[in-house]
């Protein structure tokens, strides 16, 4: 988790950055929701077993998508096919809604680099 993935979700969901940072920290350390929700509810501002969810499967959706990203700038840059616009397109925000609503996935962006 870092402070982009933070801002992103604080920005998407509603919750303050603390809140985020606090429910991510927890889950790394191998908190589970319900305890989360029940024994952290101070350190959380209360957030309930939705919105802790929330949180998680939006992080874990931020993490892949990051490490996606990283992966396909490796192959290209490892084929010499690493240009600024390449990387502007792959580092774009929003790539992945770009993608989704030209029904690509982002394993076939570059198929036969990666």
């Amino acid at each position: 988790m870092n402070d982009k993935q933070i801002t992103t979700l604080s920005n998407e969901l509603g919750f303050k950055e603390i809140q985020i940072n606090v429910v991510g920290n927890l889950l790394e350390q191998g908190a589970t929701i319900p305890f989360i929700a029940r024994y952290r509810k101070e350190t959380t501002g209360g957030l309930d077993e939705i919105a802790i969810t929330s949180i998680r499967d939006r992080l874990k959706y931020l993490e892949e998508l990051d490490s996606r990203r990283e992966t396909i700038l490796n192959s290209l840059e490892k084929h010499g096919h690493l240009t600024d616009e390449l990387m502007f397109r792959v580092l774009a925000p929003g790539l992945q809604k770009i993608l989704c609503n030209t029904g690509m996935k982002t394993e076939h962006l570059l198929p036969e680099m990666i």
